[in-house]
């Protein structure tokens, strides 16, 4: 009985599909995702139409019996009464950030168990409401990606408790939406514009709602919670499991089915950097860099890559990007070498805060590859395993095995994709480290000049 993981992310969207009756054979199937912006808001409509198209596609080619989905961190979808989409914001999105210093963050750790952030959508509700009232006047319900492409497949209006909870709306005990959130943020009128809540195993026809995909790829590497996790992509994520929450100003706090919680942390930028710099900085260069040959060595310049704000460690939504260390004799290859040390930085940054250093790391994505992984183990003086499976498919195939009750030895999965190990190297981190402690602290120093900007 095969069943598959759909992972619609922000670059990608990639399909998993297991046989455990042949052998755990796995496939793989790989879509661009349709990235269409108007201004702030995104058009949801490509992806939605090429995510049901994969779903016929596995259905009818390799007879899937169930199916799971994970999906980017929340896109607050806008819904009309004929059930479309009117547009959608980004996670990263930084609208309403303004709102943040009205409320009291304190309320939000203790009933929500996060910080105040970008990807929470109260700011950006209250944004579209001051802004633009008469398409807050259209919107019958407030969704996220994975509960519309849920509803378009099923015909029900749900939403997962796992997202609900990164929207800043969810009480984590009751696991209902919270009134006395909503209250405070002067949005209680909007209630009957939330979907009905369910878990993440909640299915119709066979069908799972599924979870946000940082959720979906701990489920698939580190449910045992010996692991951390670690996903170089589009954004950096890692996290830790833990039997209880642990509320801070530096770390999201993620319901994780019923292993407890997934205490994580994601930035707000990271393979798109390379985009950044490709389509702005380079142009017309002839210079045709790539990041595996940029070199190991440390050089004296620091670039602190918050062209969007910062997610972890810092949430500073006012967070800018800076080039420190520039000097005459330095160029664009000089350039392009500290960017990638900064991501490096960034992801190493997240996880020593983040997890103990005894705690191995299973690492995948795109940018988990030289020099980055390697600087950031030696950094860490922390293992990594490099894995080359779909990480948050194959969680959104945990999550539909569940919903199926289909017996799939996952662990033997992810231990057989293991490519590569990752040994930390003092020469490298006693290269870096002076650098590494720059990076921390340039950002503490100019903290307050940020939020003149």
């Amino acid at each position: 009985m095969k069943v598959a993981g759909i992972d619609v992310g922000s670059t990608n969207i990639k399909a998993l599909i297991i046989s455990p009756t042949d052998k755990g054979k796995i496939y793989t199937i790989k879509k661009p995702t349709p990235i269409i912006f108007n201004d702030e808001f995104l058009d949801i409509k490509p992806i939605v139409q090429e995510t049901i198209s994969l779903v016929r596609e596995i259905k009818d080619k390799y007879d899937v019996k169930f199916i799971g989905f994970s999906t980017m961190a929340p896109v607050l979808v806008l819904v009309n009464s004929d059930l479309d989409p009117i547009g959608a914001l980004m996670y990263n999105s930084l609208v309403g950030s303004e709102y943040f210093n009205m409320f009291d963050e304190d309320l939000f750790l203790r009933i929500n168990l996060n910080p105040l952030n970008a990807q929470m959508v109260f700011q950006k509700i209250l944004w579209l409401k001051n802004r633009y009232s008469s398409l807050f006047e259209k919107i019958r319900y407030f969704m996220d990606l994975n509960g519309y492409i849920f509803m378009k497949l099923t015909g029900e209006i749900k939403q997962d408790t796992h997202i609900a909870l990164e929207w800043g709306l969810l009480d984590h005990k009751s696991r209902s939406w919270s009134e006395e959130i909503l209250e405070m943020v002067g949005l209680k009128d909007i209630v009957s514009k939330l979907p009905a809540l369910v878990e993440p195993t909640y299915n119709i026809n066979n069908i799972a709602i599924g979870t946000v995909d940082v959720v979906a790829s701990a489920l698939a590497l580190i449910a045992n919670k010996k692991r951390a996790f670690a996903s170089y992509g589009t954004t950096f994520c890692a996290g830790v499991g833990s039997d209880s929450p642990k509320p801070s100003r530096s770390f999201y706090n993620d319901l994780f089915l019923d292993y407890g919680y997934l205490i994580n942390g994601c930035n707000s930028m990271y393979g798109s950097l390379i985009d950044w710099f490709k389509s702005n900085i380079l142009k017309e260069s002839k210079y045709d860099f790539k990041v595996e040959e940029v070199s190991e060595s440390a050089i004296n310049i620091i670039f602190l890559p918050y062209l969007q704000g910062e997610r972890s460690p810092i949430f500073d939504p006012k967070a800018s990007g800076v080039i420190y260390g520039l000097k005459i004799n330095n160029d664009i290859r000089d350039l392009w070498t500290a960017l990638v040390h900064a991501l490096a930085y960034v992801a190493a940054n997240i996880i020593e805060s983040l997890s103990q250093n005894s705690i191995e790391i299973v690492s995948y994505g795109g940018l988990a590859r030289k020099p980055i992984i390697n600087i950031v183990s030696s950094l860490l003086g922390r293992r990594q395993y490099k894995i080359n499976i779909e990480a948050a498919a194959l969680g959104a195939a945990i999550i539909a095995a569940r919903a199926g009750n289909v017996d799939i030895d996952f662990d033997s999965i992810v231990n057989s994709s293991i490519i590569s190990v990752i040994e930390p190297v003092e020469k490298l981190r006693s290269t870096h480290m002076k650098n590494y402690e720059v990076f921390k602290n340039l950002y503490l120093k100019l903290r307050d000049l940020f939020q003149t900007f």
